[in-house]
């Protein structure tokens, strides 16, 4: 695919495959739905303010406006993703 689209040295790569309409985002979009399932929503949320540098859970909780200890939980043990959550 990325040769099929001119994309040869490594930068070009880089820059396809974290370009907005890339298709590899949208792959990795779908299989995070598919692995969340229903709350995909509000793991998707969370994982925003994490990203934006909200990381403790009452800084979580106040935004969204929900109790997230159940997805945290979630997400420290089976996903990895903090242990300071």
């Amino acid at each position: 695919m990325l040769i099929d689209n001119g994309r040869f040295s490594q930068a070009e790569m880089i820059d396809f495959v974290l370009s907005k309409n890339s298709p590899f985002l949208s792959e990795g979009r779908h299989l995070l739905i598919e692995e969340f399932g229903k709350d995909y929503g509000t793991y998707f949320s969370i994982l925003e303010l994490i990203a934006s540098g909200k990381t403790g859970r009452g800084e979580i909780e106040s935004v969204l406006g929900i109790n997230t200890g159940g997805y945290l939980q979630r997400l420290s043990e089976v996903y990895d993703v903090s242990d300071s959550l």
